[in-house]
């Protein structure tokens, strides 16, 4: 059983009341005044406070009147300011467990299978909402069953064979479900989270390994046939949209930016009530290895695997997929005559023809130069495969041309509407943007509006890791070793996706056109990407007079062209891959660690033992250097005309104009050299005038991942006292009391 309650403590931005209390008396009827009135946030605005002269660049005093979207304000009115969020996220779970073994044929055989479930109650995402109307507990439970069946076939033959089973379902329900999501450029953002919904999946897995010792080889041969499942109706989340405001300013004048996150069937235009996924893979994978052992001090590992990752399918109904007229280097042009289609996917078809099959070696060894086991010379290298993974492709039951998930922008014909769900029952009837009207294009996009889509490329292949290591230990003194390893890795054809439905300036002539008219953002999942890693390690380990300690020191260097599947930025969809080249988002160039566990010497029998025995100090110390991070900014494309309304500049961001953000600026004049301390950050490292602005249509020039946070330091502490419970379990088991610092 599990009751925790986790501490959470941050900086967050807020409306002040003063300018909830003017949009009460000013706009009393407005969607955002309802919002911002009906919904508070858990803790106030104490420091940092911009007033209306501050937000509209308006240079003036007092409380003279200024010119703003939402009518005259007073120049010195606040209107945003932070405060601290501190709550706790509760955490509530319960755990069971049942397991069964049989010994037969002369405990030739043997038998086992267990069974666990798992509940939790959480928080959705275990993160809570600053505005506690919104805050919701998220059932999750989990159910594992493994068999085991284990054969001696002789002296020198073994055979083990299993099946597990694996159950995961979650339920993600939402407060209120007929606000919609709303995020905001300054303040926290109201009900975004993904939701409401329910979702199962369920993992097979049947393997079968044949063990065989003759002389000096022990020879490993076996097979794994692994299904998956996962399944939903999404209609509910689909029926929520999400809204985008440039400013404060534009979300109190009920002036959205986009509209994103509303379905409806491109067909006839209705609202989406069923919108369901049972996708299922299927993997085939067999290995042969073999452990020899040329002389008592030296081994060799040699080992072959093959991986066979074949077609998803949708056992609901057909998939949707993306077909090219024409397939050039030219990715760009291809998109314009490319079309959206819908294929009925059956066991041996998929979104990639044919399936991946591959075949991967492994060689490794070990060798003991001193001959009597006191020290170990040891290396290898490997290749891994790893299939398609579901990010990249299980959204697609809600592409064009079966579903229509919209989205509409200021730069769009259809324009977004916002406005309040008129239920709180699916399909909750949200304001549809203005325009939008059933029908599709050749090309499989709406004819009246726009609909996200997430595809995939149809000759993606396989994502691939080398790993490589080599390392020394040796025992200097009696219960002291040291050790120094060396470990790489290189990454290719790693999987990504992002938006390819643009190409710079498109917005400079005051409309969206992008590639595939129809089509708003198209997330395209490719495996283009790469990454490589090299690290040393040097460590001691002592295990003598009750103390254990170990220190570790290593020094490493992460780099790749993006650390996750989806990047936050991709300025230029068509540029080189190598484009966002930088240190990884996990690159940690320096760290030291120690550990320390004292066993207290005490009575080991008898009443003293029971008060004054059995107790044991320990701590834990993790000394590192920052992280990176990218500087770059989200705000949409804001244009500056002229008199004769023509573009002349940008006073948002989107900085190549093509309606994707994120974007990062140009590099400031100190470069990538600052004051990384925790003083420095605390205080404000940045100012957003330190990064020039590139010209309306270009990108910058600021790499990713330019800069470092301050380092990191955490010291824990724990005392523990065990006692001894000799009626459990036969031969008696240990209870203990903890008391443990985290800092």
């Amino acid at each position: 059983m599990l009751r925790s309650d986790v501490a959470i403590s941050r900086t967050g931005t807020l409306l002040t009341p003063q300018f909830i209390q003017f949009m009460k008396a000013n706009r009393p009827n407005s969607v955002s005044t309802y919002v911002m009135n009906t919904f508070p946030a858990s803790f106030s605005a104490d420091r940092n406070f911009k007033t209306a002269a501050d937000l509209l660049g308006a240079a003036c005093s007092g409380n003279t009147a200024i010119s703003s979207p939402v009518g005259s304000i007073p120049c010195n009115l606040p209107v945003t300011g932070e405060g601290t969020f501190n709550t706790t996220s509760p955490r509530k779970g319960l755990q069971w467990t049942l397991r069964g073994d049989h010994y037969r044929n002369g405990n030739r055989d043997r038998v086992f299978g267990s069974f666990n479930r798992t509940s939790v109650d959480k928080v959705l995402f275990g993160t809570p909402d600053v505005y506690p109307d919104f805050n919701t507990i998220s059932p999750t439970n989990s159910m594992h069953f493994n068999s085991n069946w284990t054969r001696v076939l002789s002296s020198n033959k073994l055979n083990e064979a299993s099946f597990s089973w694996v159950r995961v379902y979650g339920n993600l329900p939402l407060n209120r479900p007929e606000i919609p999501g709303i995020q905001v450029t300054g303040i926290e953002r109201y009900q975004t989270t993904w939701g409401p919904n329910d979702f199962v999946q369920n993992n097979f897995e049947f393997r079968d390994v044949v063990s065989w010792t003759r002389t000096t080889h022990t020879l490993k041969a076996g097979g794994i046939y692994a299904r998956g499942h996962a399944d939903n109706e999404g209609s509910r989340v689909f029926n929520r949209p999400i809204y985008t405001f440039n400013s404060v300013f534009d979300f109190a004048a009920d002036s959205p930016t986009r509209e994103d996150n509303l379905a409806i069937d491109p067909r006839t235009g209705a609202a989406v009530t069923n919108l369901l996924r049972q996708h299922r893979t299927n993997e085939i994978s067999a290995f042969v290895q073999d452990e020899w052992k040329i002389r008592p001090n030296t081994t060799l590992s040699l080992g072959v695997r093959y991986d066979g990752f074949l077609n998803i399918y949708d056992a609901a109904g057909p998939m949707t997929a993306i077909e090219f007229a024409q397939r050039t280097s030219d990715l760009r042009a291809d998109l314009r005559t490319a079309k959206i289609v819908e294929r009925q996917y059956p066991f041996d078809g998929g979104l990639w023809s044919g399936g991946l099959h591959h075949i991967s070696p492994r060689l490794g060894f070990a060798w003991d130069p001193s001959g009597e086991g006191k020290m170990s010379v040891r290396g290898g290298w490997g290749r891994f495969y790893e299939r398609p993974s579901n990010q990249l492709w299980d959204s697609e039951y809600t592409n064009l041309p079966s579903f229509a998930v919209t989205s509409a922008t200021i730069f769009d014909p259809v324009k977004p509407v916002f406005g309040l769900g008129a239920s709180a029952t699916t399909p909750y009837n949200f304001p549809r943007p203005s325009g939008l009207t059933a029908g599709l294009n050749p090309q499989g996009g709406l004819i009246n509006g726009r609909a996200k889509a997430d595809l995939l490329d149809p000759t993606i292949g396989s994502m691939y890791l080398d790993n490589w290591f080599a390392g020394v230990q040796r025992e200097v003194a009696h219960q002291v070793a040291v050790e120094a390893d060396y470990i790489g890795s290189r990454g290719d054809n790693m999987f990504l996706r992002y938006n390819v439905n643009r190409f710079d300036g498109d917005l400079l002539d005051g409309r969206f056109d992008g590639l595939i008219p129809g089509v708003g953002s198209l997330l395209y999942g490719q495996a283009l990407d790469k990454s490589q890693y090299h690290g040393g390690t040097v460590s001691v380990r002592v295990n003598r007079s009750g103390v254990q300690f170990g220190t570790a020191y290593t020094l490493g260097k992460a780099t790749d062209y993006s650390s996750t599947i989806t990047p936050p930025q991709r300025p230029d969809a068509f540029g080189a891959a190598s484009q966002d080249k930088g240190p990884s988002d996990f690159d940690i160039r320096h760290k030291v660690s120690m550990s320390v566990n004292w066993r207290i010497p005490g009575p080991s029998s008898g009443a003293a033992r029971a008060v004054a025995g059995g107790w044991q100090l320990g701590s834990v110390m993790i000394a590192q250097s920052g992280s990176p991070f990218t500087v770059y900014c989200n705000k949409a494309f804001s244009p500056i005309t002229d008199a004769a309304g023509r573009i002349v500049g940008n006073s948002g961001c989107d900085y190549n104009a093509d309606n994707e953000g994120n974007d990062r600026p140009n590099a400031p004049s100190f470069g990538s050299t600052i004051d990384a301390s925790n003083a420095a950050f605390i205080a404000g490292v940045f100012k957003a005038s330190d990064f020039p602005t590139p010209a309306p249509g270009t990108n910058g020039d600021l790499g990713r991942n330019a800069y470092r946070g301050p380092h990191y330091f955490n010291v824990d502490l724990s005392l523990i006292k065990s006692f001894r419970v000799p009626w459990i379990n036969g031969p008696g088991a240990d209870a203990q009391f903890r008391i443990e610092s985290f800092n």
